[in-house]
């Protein structure tokens, strides 16, 4: 969507510049204590937060809403290195959760010198696409080995 944004103007890392992006895309999402910014995208919760020394670093994680049995952590793990050989973003890696395979998704941007609004608003759309990209690649891999089975 075309928008008026003044693109010579390079401005610090701030997480209001987060929120107004998805309030201008009608997004929900709730700001937490700690200052991270969550909302649900399909089955990917995704947190926003900016971190480092000065605030400088946009860090995104999501975390995929479906659990997968901890008795497919070889398959999964084979999915996440496929992932992770093909793809920059996000990392993606796995964890154990109450008995339970959670999966992750990470992507950070240094942006210690600033950045333009439509710059911001591109790393914030690359940290959603692809995690619902993750999401979908999680879905049909899962579906695919429990079909082999």
């Amino acid at each position: 969507m075309p928008r008026n944004l003044d693109n010579s103007k390079i401005l610090p890392l701030a997480c209001a510049q987060v929120e107004a992006f998805l309030r201008r895309g009608n997004y929900k999402y709730k700001v937490s204590d700690d200052g991270s910014i969550n909302a649900r995208f399909e089955d990917m919760g995704i947190s926003i937060s900016c971190v480092g020394d000065s605030d400088e670093i946009l860090y995104g994680k999501a975390t995929w809403l479906k659990s997968v049995a901890i008795d497919d952590w070889d398959e999964l793990t084979e999915l996440i290195n496929d992932w992770n050989s093909t793809r920059y973003w996000p990392k993606a890696y796995c964890v154990e959760s109450s008995g339970e395979l959670l999966l992750i998704g990470e992507a950070n941007f240094d942006l210690e010198q600033g950045a333009t609004e439509e710059q911001l608003d591109t790393y914030v759309d690359c940290i959603i696409s692809t995690a619902l990209t993750l999401q979908s690649f999680a879905e049909k891999g899962i579906k695919t080995l429990r079909e082999a089975d």
